[in-house]
């Protein structure tokens, strides 16, 4: 190693070393502290704490622990949810722990997320005396920026993360709807106003004779099923065991959820009890609900209300098509006034229309694929079909012939129809895109014809 290069790796050295060390240090005005935290605020204890008092965005939240329970006491008084929120924040305050002051500097509070703006108040008591009063901050650095009311310390804290703690009132309060074991289901009736009412019956899984958990339609009024679309059945026990609410709805009239006549009655005998929700009007994204024996109005997400509130005819058998693609023989599809017409010819795709196309049957393979197994995802009305947009004709080997005519769209469901049956399906418009094809769509490049 020669003198020059030697003298500049001894200034980067120092360099690096200076950086590291001006990193290190504190600002104008800040210190470092001890590591045995701020004085006046002892080792929280989560199995004496029995009050919180939570300010959030500006709002406050009373938590109490009365007997063996926790309850909001303000703004309104309701259970708490102490598996989903309370238990995680007592969690995270014992946890506490102290490292450095990072800051003294009262400018410093809003940029770390300490000051009454942006940092979670929290006020930890027990039996009426106040165990710690704290502003939980953002994190920085492997640690969460905390300061203890009254004082314009920022330090450095271990253990308590501000997300156990940033939570609005509805957050604290206990969301479940229904709480019972999935496995304990037995039966559950869907009534729908006006559209009739199904009973499905849930057959228990067998270890011993190696069978799968069944189901199957036990009363039906309001439509015929001949054969139950088990994902609906699927999809209901799936998520009526384990409603959980989104949101409160305190103090509203029964007229104006819906509530006081129904859409919706859901039962579920479970274990020899039976558990009833009631789901009325929708508000935006969200539908009204509540239980018979609680005055408390919920409201559900629509992704949740939705598994569960079908009519009879949802319940039936979606299947559109289950055409095999080693089956199909032919295939056409029209477009306004373009038409592809495809035949198979031993192991080979070849276009009877247009004339001149040469086709890829690497493109035509996903497309012919796609008739196995087709489900729409409901049924739609006729009149919502619209006018004929498409249509979709498959022959198959054994000279049987399934003619898809495609309707309206809006948003991304499209209406379809079968010739010769009675029903219209909804499907989501991508699975009807990937057959309606253009002829520039299915041609054999020139580079793959060359080759070929």
């Amino acid at each position: 190693m020669n003198r020059k290069t030697l003298i500049s790796l001894v200034v980067f050295v120092g360099l690096g070393v200076g950086a590291f060390l001006a990193l290190r240090s504190p600002e104008k005005g800040e210190r470092r502290g001890p590591k045995n935290g701020p004085s006046g605020i002892a080792k929280i204890d989560k199995d004496q704490v029995d009050e919180l008092d939570v300010t959030n965005a500006g709002k406050k939240t009373s938590l109490k622990k009365e007997g063996d329970k926790w309850w909001v006491i303000a703004p309104v008084r309701y259970p708490a949810d102490f598996d989903a929120a309370v238990k995680n924040a007592l969690e995270k305050l014992a946890d506490l722990s102290w490292g450095d002051v990072v800051s003294e500097q009262k400018a410093k509070q809003k940029e770390m997320e300490v000051d009454d703006e942006k940092g979670v108040h929290v006020v930890v008591k027990k039996g009426g005396s106040v165990l710690a009063d704290l502003y939980v901050g953002k994190p920085v650095g492997g640690y969460t920026m905390v300061r203890p009311a009254g004082s314009d310390q920022i330090w450095q804290a271990g253990g308590v993360q501000k997300w156990a703690l940033a939570k609005d009132t509805k957050d604290w309060r206990y969301k479940l709807v229904t709480d019972f074991k999935r496995d304990d289901i037995e039966t559950v009736t869907v009534e729908a106003a006006g559209k009739g009412k199904v009973t499905v019956k849930r057959i228990a899984p067998d270890k011993d004779k190696k069978t799968s958990e069944k189901f199957e339609v036990v009363e039906a009024t309001g439509a015929k099923i001949e054969k139950l679309d088990e994902s609906v059945a699927q999809g209901l026990v799936n998520t009526i065991y384990n409603i959980r609410a989104f949101d409160f709805a305190d103090g509203v009239a029964p007229a104006e959820t819906g509530l006081d006549k129904p859409d919706y009655v859901v039962t579920t005998k479970a274990a020899g009890k039976s558990y009833v929700v009631q789901i009325g009007k929708n508000k935006g994204e969200n539908f009204y609900a509540k239980t018979p024996e609680n005055p408390q109005v919920f409201l559900l997400p629509k992704y949740t209300a939705e598994r569960f509130t079908k009519p009879p005819v949802d319940f039936r058998d979606k299947l559109i098509t289950d055409i095999k693609a080693d089956q199909v023989a032919g295939l056409e599809i029209t477009q306004g006034t373009t038409t592809i017409e495809l035949e198979k010819s031993g192991a080979d795709w070849k276009a009877k229309k247009p004339s001149g196309l040469t086709v890829d049957p690497t493109k035509v393979t996903p497309l012919v694929g796609g008739f196995v197994n087709w489900r729409a995802f409901s049924f739609g009305d006729a009149k919502a079909f619209g006018k004929q947009t498409a249509k979709i004709v498959v022959r198959t080997k054994d000279k049987k012939t399934t003619t898809i005519l495609v309707g309206n769209t809006k948003d991304q469901d499209v209406w379809v129809q079968i010739s010769g049956r009675p029903d219209t399906y909804v499907v989501k418009k991508y699975m009807v895109d990937r057959f309606l094809k253009k002829p520039d769509d299915l041609k054999k490049s020139d580079a793959t014809a060359k080759k070929s």
